[in-house]
């Protein structure tokens, strides 16, 4: 299966000295009239690899003020 989404970056955050968790920013569209909702496979495919949905926000809206994309943040604990 091909990914149709956009990756945008991965963080790992530092926490008293070692890496905790791990952060993934991944752009997803709710579909439209050209577009077709993409965040189902976006959430089960990162739930498979033990990334966690941790927030969606809305990054880009239309001209009525209606979200068109948003960015989905995925959180997994870094094992030590």
């Amino acid at each position: 299966m091909t990914n149709v989404y956009k990756y945008i970056s991965e963080k790992q955050i530092l926490i008293g000295g070692k890496y905790m968790y791990q952060y993934k920013y991944v752009k997803a569209t709710l579909g439209g009239f050209f577009a077709v909702a993409n965040h189902h496979e976006i959430i089960d495919e990162h739930a498979k690899e033990g990334w966690k949905l941790v927030q969606v926000l809305p990054v880009e809206y239309n001209g009525h003020g209606k979200p068109t994309d948003y960015e989905i943040i995925f959180e997994r604990k870094i094992d030590n």
